[in-house]
Order: structure tokens, then sequence, then C-alpha cells
């Protein structure tokens, strides 16, 4: 594995979550411009990219309507974003002109958590004639993604097959993007295109739960060989949700004996699930600065001990 080349996606899947911050905080319905002045790694900007469609899910369960009902983040429609298409349009990084890249967010919202531990079984049919089983709550999500661009919507994966054509094409998720990024990326890889042709897509998933049964799992692998799972040891979202559910199969696993440097807290949740840990354990000079002060330990306040002998 390319280890600065995985750095670069984690970058790009912490992207699609800051850029869910920046629509949920000033721009609840206009799409957000891609930043080119990130202070702590690698710049994603509009004058390097083409944001060729928005990912958007709908919440089927009504979660996240009843609890968020009052704010005004979501379409009138009642999706939200949940990523973007983008397509390289200049020279330089780890992605070629012309190829694409598709971002899928982790979880942002309360509701999204809830959502996550829905883990009853619900079925996945391969195209092998296989029925495989899935995580209820990822797949509830998974299912009514669509791709949203200006000629149009279509299901995520039609979509994403139409504008992407011969191109090459990474799908990066983490955390519960990784699981939906699972089920497209399998999607994709087995989308009947014409003449028989299969299209050249990659995926990197980083913190990936368990997204689905061992049928699952011998699915995705036949079908889709060309992959990277990231998940760092110390995170407790890859352990998770428990059996019948499996990661699949040549997960890449960051552990003390192959990190030059890692959070400074090993219990912390947090530190150990964010994505930014995530790049700098996988290339320490691609990150620029740590807004998260994850690798920083806290100052401890020692009291002065005076050595003054004078009683006064």
């Amino acid at each position: 594995m390319d280890r600065n080349l995985a750095a670069h996606m984690a970058f790009y899947a912490m992207y699609a979550e800051d850029m869910f911050s920046s629509i949920k905080m000033t721009n609840p319905h206009g799409t957000p411009q891609l930043d080119a002045h990130v202070d702590y790694g690698p710049p994603l900007s509009g004058a390097d990219w083409n944001i060729e469609g928005e990912i958007r899910c709908t919440d089927t369960l009504g979660i996240l309507g009843t609890l968020f009902n009052d704010l005004p983040f979501h379409f009138d429609t009642g999706e939200y974003f949940y990523g973007f298409l983008l397509k390289r349009r200049t020279p330089g990084g780890p992605v070629a002109v012309g190829d694409y890249v598709a971002i899928i967010r982790g979880t942002q919202l309360t509701a999204e958590w809830i959502m996550n531990t829905e883990i009853t079984m619900d079925p996945f049919a391969l195209k092998t004639g296989v029925v495989a089983y899935v995580p209820r709550g990822f797949h509830t999500i998974y299912k009514s993604m669509v791709l949203v661009t200006p000629a149009g919507r279509a299901p995520a994966a039609a979509g994403i097959a139409q504008i992407v054509g011969n191109a090459k094409l990474s799908v990066v998720g983490h955390s519960l993007g990784s699981a939906l990024g699972t089920y497209l990326a399998y999607d994709l890889a087995t989308y009947p295109m014409p003449g028989g042709a299969k299209l050249n897509v990659y995926a990197w998933l980083f913190a990936s739960p368990h997204p689905g049964d061992r049928n699952f799992s011998e699915g995705f692998y036949a079908a889709m060989p060309d992959y990277d799972v990231i998940n760092w040891d110390r995170d407790a979202v890859p352990q998770v949700p428990p059996l019948p559910y499996v990661p699949v199969p040549s997960v890449f696993q960051l552990t003390l004996d192959n990190v030059t440097i890692e959070p400074w807290n090993p219990v912390d949740l947090a530190c150990n699930h964010n994505l930014l840990s995530y790049a700098r354990m996988l290339d320490p000079t691609l990150v620029t600065s740590d807004p998260t002060g994850c690798f920083t330990p806290p100052k401890v306040e020692t009291a002065e001990v005076s050595t003054s002998t004078d009683t006064g």
C-alpha cells in the first residue's frame, strides 16, 4: 500500500465531512465551494477540481426528520448531503487529470449515531444470486443514495457510472461513509456497462465498521479486488457491529508496530477515530498542523516548590 496516497485519500474523505459542516452552519441549501485554504494539510481547491454531482441520502427511517425538523439544513425532499463526485481538472497530486473521486462523509449528526446502532439483518442481493445480510441502519441510508447533477438525479451507482465512463474512479469514505462506500463500490464494480465493460473503480475506506455478513464479505471481495480498508487498532468503530457481521478481507491494520506517531491518549475514542489522526499515522509529512490536539499531550501544571530555609 502506498501510504502517501492513502493519506491523501484520508484527507479527501475528511473534506466531505468539513463541507457538510460548512453547509449545516452557513449555507443549508447551497453547494459549498472547495476550500483552497485548508491549514492542516493538502488543499482541495476549486481551481483543481470540479464538483460533478452531489451525493445525497434520505432518512427513510424518519429519525433525522423527527429530531431535526426545526433545523433547515436539509432539502425540501428530506435529503441530506453525504458527499460529492469530483473530477480532477489540473495535473499534480495523486489523481490524474480527468479521473474522479467520490467522497462520502462519516457520521456527523447525533441521529446518525442512533441509526448506526440499527443492526437488524437487512438482505443485500449479490449479483451472483447469493443473498447476503447487512446492518439495516447502514443499508437504509445507502438504498436512498442519489447523485444530483444540473442535468437531473439518478440512483448513485447509475448516475456515477454514466458520468465516469472509462475514467478511473476512487470511492473514498470514513466510518459510516466507509460502510456506504463499500456498498457503492460493489454496485459500481458490478454495474452493467455497455458491451460488458467494467468500471475502473478503486475504494479507499477508513475506520470501517463491519459492513455485512460473511456472504457479503466474500461477494464484495470477488467483485471488487481493488480496494484498501485501513483501520487503526485503537479505534473502536472497526470492531462493530458484532457477529454475524464481519470485515471485508484484506484489511490493513495500523498498529504501534507500523506507525511512527500515534494519538497521545490510547483511550480517547474521538482522537483514535479522527481522520486527521489516520492521515498523520499514514504519512506525518502531509499534516501541517494539529487542530484536534490529538498528538499534543496537555501540559501538566506543577506547583513551584520553595527551596528557602527561611522560617520567618
